[in-house]
């Protein structure tokens, strides 16, 4: 994967955060992440604006070796993917259905995240997120946890 490519995938996308709410699950009920690509990073810094600078602004910056994937997860009607959380960041775009996050619900859009859980709704229509994920290198990419105490864990 050209490095170039990577970093402007992480140039492109702005972070938001993310609240968890219900339980229905703490382990993923058969949606399917398909790795579309990888690369792997040495210690970088990337600063980008738009001119005038006061109008946006983004910062990522790593400290060792950092992993990147871009990566298709597609949610099958009526599943969930199980409480679990990412050891770096983790931007999902929805490009395909509507995704839940209680108590977030998410048609077409973009969501970072700490503890979480996606959930498809639909009883027919299934849905499929694009993850960009930047891990420190070597580390699993996703983490399984348990249901949060907030949400009744």
């Amino acid at each position: 994967m050209n490095v170039k490519w990577g970093l402007a995938a992480l140039a492109g996308l702005a972070m938001t955060g993310l609240s968890v709410g219900t339980v229905l699950a703490t382990t993923s009920t058969t949606p399917k992440a398909s790795i579309l690509g990888q690369a792997e990073f040495s210690d970088f810094d990337l600063n980008s604006h738009t001119i005038p600078a006061d109008v946006w602004h983004a910062i990522v910056h790593t400290q060792g070796q950092s992993d990147l994937y871009v990566v298709d997860n597609s949610i099958p009607h009526g599943t969930t993917t199980g409480w679990h959380s990412h050891p770096g960041p983790s931007w999902v775009l929805v490009v395909r259905g509507t995704v839940t996050t209680t108590p977030l619900t998410i048609a077409v859009g973009l969501r970072t995240d700490s503890v979480h859980m996606l959930r498809n709704n639909s009883a027919t229509d299934d849905a499929e997120t694009i993850a960009v994920q930047l891990i420190p290198h070597g580390a699993n990419r996703r983490i399984d946890e348990p249901v949060p105490t907030a949400c009744g864990g």
